[in-house]
């Protein structure tokens, strides 16, 4: 197990990482060669990477 401190209030998060291998292979899922995120027009996936910019940029300061 993982664990992640957050160094600006130097305490432990409770969001741990339990199992990495299970984290690795599901990110691998998205770079096989059948998988949904493959199969997307470069253009389509371009769009939605903008989209999921605008979103973070909207909460910037509260993820901050």
């Amino acid at each position: 197990m993982i664990q992640l401190m957050k160094p600006i209030w130097l305490r432990e998060n409770k969001n741990l990482i339990s199992d990495p291998d299970k984290t690795i292979e599901t990110a691998e899922k998205g770079f096989q060669y059948d998988s949904p995120w493959r199969k997307l027009d470069p253009a389509a996936r371009a769009q939605l990477i903008r989209k999921l910019a605008g979103l973070l940029l909207r909460v910037v300061d509260y993820l901050a």
